[in-house]
């Protein structure tokens, strides 16, 4: 492979970087080796973390867990990707101005799994600003889905701001103007 002429690459994929960083990063290996095919495998890290270690994968693009995986792997991050809040270009929150957190109360929620760091943090930062947890919840890391229910249901959801300003310049979401600060794992 590193000769141009050849070989095979196997990456596994997290949803969330599928969308907008894997077409780049592929479109910019393809410039430098045309010849080398890409193989994608998507999943979760509990389902990928294994094949990466048994030699089926390459190397494995998605965020940066909190606690690292293993000692024996190398963590990198490529990109600085802050987790925002989103909805549908038509929901009720998108055509204001000015939305505040308890804004958010009383209306249904697209969350990653309950035992998520990301779950869990959303409702720490709820709570810091007075906002009750979510009991109107889908809990989904298909991003086709997500994006599919914000659009027919009146949803919020969570997105990494670039996979968010993909949607956005798109007119399918709006990216609400509430920081969430921090790392939301």
């Amino acid at each position: 492979m590193s000769d141009g002429t050849g070989g095979h690459i196997d990456v596994g994929v997290l949803s969330v970087a599928a969308p907008v960083l894997i077409p780049r990063a592929i479109a910019l290996f393809k410039q430098y080796l045309p010849a080398v095919t890409v193989g994608l495998h998507e999943g979760t890290l509990d389902t990928l973390v294994p094949d990466l270690r048994a030699g089926r994968l390459d190397l494995i693009v998605g965020r940066v867990p909190l606690e690292p995986l293993d000692p024996d792997f190398v963590h990198q991050a490529l990109l600085d990707d802050p987790i925002v809040i989103v909805a549908a270009s038509g929901h009720p929150l998108s055509q204001r101005k000015r939305v505040k957190w308890k804004d958010l109360e009383d209306y249904a929620w697209i969350v990653p799994t309950a035992s998520a760091p990301m779950y869990q943090r959303l409702l720490s930062v709820l709570a810091a600003h007075g906002v009750r947890a979510p009991d109107n919840v889908v809990e989904s890391v298909v991003i086709a889905a997500n994006g599919a229910l914000l659009q027919s249901y009146p949803t919020l959801g969570l997105l990494p701001k670039s996979l968010a300003q993909h949607y956005a310049e798109a007119g399918a979401l709006r990216i609400l103007p509430l920081a969430l600060g921090g790392i939301m794992g």
